[in-house]
Parts: structure tokens; C-alpha cells; sequence
């Protein structure tokens, strides 16, 4: 049984940011303490109202439990009335490194979509280890389409992932993959 990594994109409405951020944060906890939930994180974009929850699970039929679980919460319901957009995927981790847990120094995410995912896509990416303020890095193959291929690529500062974000743009290897990026930085509070 291979664990598994979610990604949830939230764009809150305007007049409930606070609010939604807070309730995010409670039901966070809530999943925080389940068995299989082996970390949970929230980063806030560079547009304040887009936000990007991030955790591991020991399977995908825990977080599929989990799932099941929130949706029937009075809880989950009030959030969602409070959001714009939500989405939600589940990846599977592979290359050398598995999880981004252990990074607990993160002040910046920068999440890396590679749209043409070859087979040296994983050498190519590596690039990253050669970056001012890299702390790791972990490439994911979205659950059920495996050639959508995202890097989490975490790092010790904002500026750090900036300057990051510039040099891979501009690095020609990675051009055939065609990589987007998106930059959050590290949320403070006890679900950060």
C-alpha cells in the first residue's frame, strides 16, 4: 500500500477570508488527529484569497474515508458555503523522495506542473537541488492520470522560491515539459 498526498486548491469569497481560514484550520485539526493522516499544511498564495491545503495519507482509501467523513460535517458545509472554488486532487509520490513532511523549516511551496512528463523528466528536475534555499523536493503523479505529473518544491524563504521560480523559467532543459508554477507561502498557526 503506497501513502498518498492531496492537494486542495481554496479560493475564499472576500468577505468570509477570516472566517474561512479559521474553520480551514479547525477541521484541519480534526484530521490532523485520524490514524493514517500522516501530516497536514496550509499555504497562502500570493492573492490572498487562494489558498492550497497540502497533506499525506498512509492510502487512498483513507483519505477517501476522510473524504466521506467531512462531507457529512455541518462544519465542511459552512466552509464550502464560504469558498469561490475548491479542488481537490489525490498524487502518488515517487522518485527518491517520498514525502515532504520532514521539511518543517518551509516558508514557501512552489508547485510545479509539468504538463509533458517524459522519462527524463525526474533528472531534468533535479535541477532544483542546485537552488539557493532548496530544503526538498517530491514529484507526484496525480491518482488515475499518470502522465499528469506536479513537484512540491520547498524552500526556506519566499524570495528564495521567487529566485527559484525565475532560473527554472528560464532553464532550456525544462522547457519540454512544460512546467507552470505556482508560489504559497507558509501559513502560521497550529494547522500550518
Amino acid at each position: 500500500m503506497r501513502h498518498v498526498c492531496e492537494l486542495q486548491r481554496l479560493r475564499f469569497k472576500t468577505e468570509h477570508l477570516d472566517e474561512g481560514v479559521r474553520l480551514w484550520r479547525e477541521l484541519s485539526e480534526i484530521l490532523r488527529h485520524k490514524k493514517s493522516c500522516q501530516f497536514q499544511r496550509l499555504y497562502r498564495g500570493q492573492d490572498e484569497q487562494v489558498w492550497l491545503a497540502c497533506s499525506e495519507w498512509e492510502s487512498l482509501a483513507d483519505l477517501g474515508g476522510a473524504r466521506r467523513e467531512l462531507a457529512r460535517s455541518p462544519l465542511y458545509r459552512r466552509l464550502h458555503a464560504m469558498l469561490e472554488l475548491s479542488s481537490e486532487r489525490a498524487y502518488q509520490p515517487f522518485g527518491p523522495v517520498q514525502s515532504s513532511r520532514g521539511a518543517g523549516t518551509t516558508q514557501a511551496l512552489v508547485v510545479v506542473a509539468l504538463a509533458q512528463w517524459t522519462d527524463e523528466g525526474e533528472e531534468k528536475i533535479r535541477r532544483l537541488n542546485d537552488l539557493t534555499g532548496h530544503l526538498n523536493h517530491v514529484l507526484m503523479r496525480a491518482v488515475g492520470e499518470p502522465g499528469q505529473v506536479c513537484c512540491l518544491a520547498q524552500f526556506a524563504s519566499a524570495e528564495d522560491a521567487d529566485g527559484a521560480i525565475v532560473v527554472l523559467a528560464q532553464t532550456p532543459e525544462l522547457q519540454p515539459l512544460q512546467p507552470s508554477f505556482e508560489l504559497f507561502m507558509s501559513s502560521t498557526g497550529p494547522s500550518a
